[in-house]
């Protein structure tokens, strides 16, 4: 169904700054329950098998951003809040990244290797979005704690992009 636009009780802006809000406070919430040292050797844990793929998810999705709007600059309105979740996200899981030990070189990260077509237009950005939240949807069942709640709202930022862009 098709609302005009004086049918809408939101603006997509107030929408995707709401929504922001919602992620910003999500993750906030996760860091405060950051990884502590392992009691018995008083080293960081090593990092979870899931956080090579949502670091390269969202280096794919800002990058994706990036090339819809160098294709077509007009997209850059609507368009770069988006992106400044992503790079927000990014930011977030290279933080989180750091404090944990080495990173898994297989397992479930397996995805990060695997290139993925550059998006084109908001169609390909819709794709990619819907795509990005149910990878990390689909990763929240493996992580614990705080990771969890963190790839929740992660999954669900993206999955409000899509809705804002369809």
């Amino acid at each position: 169904m098709t609302y005009s636009e004086s049918h809408r009780l939101m603006s997509r802006r107030a929408w995707l700054g709401s929504a922001g809000l919602v992620a910003a406070a999500a993750a906030g919430g996760a860091l405060v329950a950051l990884i502590r040292p392992d009691a018995v050797s008083g080293h960081p844990p090593g990092a979870p098998d899931w956080l090579p793929a949502a670091l390269a998810r969202e280096q794919q999705l800002v990058h994706g951003i990036d090339a819809a709007i160098r294709a077509d600059p007009t997209l850059g309105v609507r368009l770069t809040p988006l992106r400044a979740d992503h790079t927000a996200h990014l930011q977030l899981l290279q933080g989180l990244s750091s404090r944990y030990g080495p990173t898994p070189a297989g397992g479930s990260g397996s995805s990060a290797t695997r290139p993925t077509p550059t998006p084109t237009g908001v169609a390909g950005v819709l794709r990619a979005e819907l795509a990005a939240s149910r990878a990390t949807a689909a990763a929240v069942l493996t992580a614990a704690g705080g990771d969890a709640g963190l790839l929740a709202s992660i999954a669900a930022c993206e999955a409000t992009h899509a809705v804002v862009l369809a």
